[in-house]
C-alpha cells in the first residue's frame, strides 16, 4: 500500500475554506497511487487553543468530509478535528479514519500536549494503550495492549486477500513480522498484539 502524507497551508480557524483548499491535494495523492492519505493534526482549522470556537459535533462537517472523500476516491483517509463529545465536557482532539466502504474509526487523543497548554482547552480521551518493546541481539519485539473491545485475529478482516475491506494494520504487521500473536489481555479485557522481527547478523 502506498501512503501519502499531505502538508498544506490552512485558513486559520476556517474549516470550510481549508477543506476546499485540501480537496484537490487529496485527489492528487490518490492519482499518484495512494491507498491511505494522512492529513495533518487539526488540519482544517490549525492547532488552535480556541477549542470552543472551532469544535464541531461528532459527525460534523469535517468528519463528514473525511468520510465522503474516502468513499469518493476509494481510499482510506485520516485527519483530526476538534469535536464536542456527546456526553459534554470540553472538546477533544479526535482522529478520524474513514474507509472506502464507509467504515469510520475514531480516536480521542489520550495525552494533550501540555507544553502548548492543549490540556487546558481540550479534554483527554479515555482508555489506555500500553506499548512495550525489547531489542535483543537477534530480534526486535513489540507488544501493544489496550482496553478496547478486541477483535478476532483469524476473522475475515485480516484476510490478506481482502485488504480493501479492512484489517489493513493487522495484515501489514503479519506481512513484515517473523512471529505474530494476537488475543485478549491477560486479565481478559482488551486486546494484546505481540510481534517479532528477527534481525540479520
Amino acid at each position: 500500500m502506498r501512503i501519502a502524507a499531505i502538508q498544506h497551508d490552512i485558513v486559520w480557524e476556517d474549516s470550510a475554506a481549508t477543506r476546499r483548499h485540501v480537496e484537490p491535494m487529496v485527489a492528487g495523492a490518490v492519482a499518484s497511487g495512494a491507498g491511505l492519505v494522512v492529513l495533518t493534526e487539526m488540519f482544517a482549522t490549525g492547532f488552535s487553543m480556541e477549542a470552543e470556537r472551532i469544535a464541531e459535533p461528532e459527525g460534523g462537517p469535517t468528519s463528514t468530509w473525511i468520510q465522503e472523500q474516502a468513499a469518493a476516491h476509494g481510499v482510506w483517509l485520516y485527519g483530526s478535528v476538534a469535536e464536542r463529545p456527546v456526553a459534554g465536557g470540553k472538546p477533544r482532539n479526535v482522529g478520524v479514519l474513514a474507509g472506502p466502504d464507509g467504515t469510520t474509526h475514531r480516536y480521542a487523543k489520550l495525552h494533550p500536549f501540555t507544553f502548548a497548554r492543549e490540556h487546558e482547552a481540550y479534554d483527554a480521551g479515555e482508555g489506555t494503550v500500553e506499548i512495550l518493546y525489547e531489542l535483543r541481539s537477534d530480534r526486535f519485539v513489540v507488544e501493544v495492549a489496550d482496553d478496547g473491545p478486541g477483535f478476532d485475529p483469524q476473522g475475515d478482516r485480516v484476510n490478506e486477500e481482502d485488504l480493501e475491506e479492512g484489517g489493513l494494520g493487522i495484515a501489514i504487521i503479519k506481512a513484515v513480522s517473523d512471529e505474530f500473536e494476537a488475543g485478549e489481555r491477560s486479565h481478559g479485557h482488551g486486546s494484546r498484539l505481540r510481534f517479532v522481527k528477527f534481525l540479520d547478523n
